[in-house]
C-alpha cells in the first residue's frame, strides 16, 4: 500500500474575494507571524471527544501548523491549533471593524437605525415567550446597539449589552444611552458585573457563538445569572450550510456548530430547546 502525505495534498491560498458583496472587507485575512502565541483545543465542546484533524494550513515560510478539527459524533467544526484568548481578545477589543482609525461620536451621528428581520423576529419571540417588559435583557456581542433598541421599542426597560470591541460598545452607548459591558463574555469582570443586577430574565445573541473563544465558560455564565424558566435566544451560522470559504478559511469564526452540536452545548449546561 502506499501512503499519501496530507500535507502535500494542497494548494496556497493568496487572498479572499466575496462575489457576494463586491468590495467588501469582510474576509480580510488575520494577519500574524511566527510570535503569535497559540493554545489547543483537542476536543469538541460539546461533545467533549477528540477532534479528528479536517485540514492544516501552513502560514508562509513557517514551519508551524494551524489545524481545523471535525468532531465526529455531532458535526461541529473547530480551530485545534489557535491564537491564545488573551490575543483574540486584544484583536476583537483593538484591530475588529478597524476600530482604532473610527470616531465614535461622529459615527453616531450618521448611524440610521436598521436590523435584519431575523433579528427583529427575534426580538418579537420574547414577546411571544411571555418575557416580562421588566425583566432584565443582556445581549451578548451587542453591536452597534441596533437590536436592543429594538427591545426597547417593544417596551422592554431594563436593557443591558455586553461587546467585546470597544469601538462597537462605545457607538451603542454613543447613539442609544444603552449601558455597555466592554469585554468578552467568559470574563469573569463581565460575569461579576451582572452578577449584581441577576436574574437576567433572557440572553439574546446574533452570530457571536462562532467566534467567542470558550462557548462551555459563556453557556455556563449564562446558566449562573439565570433562573429556572428563563431564555436564551441565540442565532448563529449552521456548519452544514456556512459556504466552505467562512467555515475553512475564516479564523474570527473560531467555531461552526451543527443544529446538533449546539442543542448538545446547551444541554450540558441544563438549558432545553424549545
Amino acid at each position: 500500500s502506499m501512503s499519501i502525505d496530507p500535507l502535500r495534498s494542497g494548494f496556497r491560498l493568496h487572498y479572499f474575494r466575496d462575489l457576494a458583496n463586491a468590495g467588501t472587507t469582510d474576509l480580510r485575512t488575520v494577519r500574524m507571524d511566527g510570535n503569535v502565541p497559540f493554545s489547543l483545543q483537542e476536543n469538541c465542546p460539546a461533545c467533549d471527544v477528540p477532534l479528528s484533524t479536517l485540514c492544516t494550513f501552513i502560514a508562509g515560510g513557517d514551519k508551524r501548523r494551524l489545524r481545523l478539527g471535525c468532531c465526529q459524533e455531532c458535526g461541529y467544526i473547530g480551530y485545534i491549533d489557535r491564537p491564545t484568548q488573551e490575543w483574540m481578545n486584544r484583536y476583537y477589543e483593538e484591530e475588529w471593524d478597524n476600530a482604532k482609525s473610527r470616531n465614535v461620536k461622529e459615527e453616531a451621528k450618521r448611524l440610521r437605525h436598521g436590523v435584519s428581520s431575523e433579528q427583529r423576529d427575534a426580538a418579537l419571540m420574547a414577546k411571544k415567550l411571555g418575557v416580562s417588559p421588566e425583566e432584565l435583557i443582556c445581549d451578548i456581542g451587542c453591536g452597534n446597539g441596533a437590536v436592543l433598541k429594538e427591545f426597547a421599542n417593544l417596551g422592554f426597560q431594563n436593557l443591558i449589552g455586553v461587546e467585546n470591541s470597544r469601538y462597537r460598545a462605545e457607538l451603542a452607548h454613543e447613539k442609544y444611552g444603552f449601558k455597555t459591558l466592554i469585554g468578552n463574555f467568559e470574563n469573569p469582570e463581565i460575569k461579576n458585573a451582572l452578577a449584581k443586577i441577576k436574574p437576567v430574565g433572557l440572553f439574546f445573541s446574533s452570530h457571536v457563538f462562532e467566534h467567542i473563544y470558550d462557548p462551555q465558560a459563556a453557556i455556563s455564565a449564562c446558566r449562573d445569572l439565570q433562573e429556572e424558566g428563563q431564555y436564551f435566544i441565540a442565532a448563529l451560522p449552521d456548519a452544514e450550510f456556512e459556504p466552505a470559504v467562512i467555515t475553512l478559511f475564516w479564523l474570527p469564526h473560531l467555531h461552526a456548530h451543527t443544529r446538533r452540536s449546539f442543542e448538545r452545548l446547551l444541554n450540558r449546561y441544563g438549558y432545553e430547546v424549545v
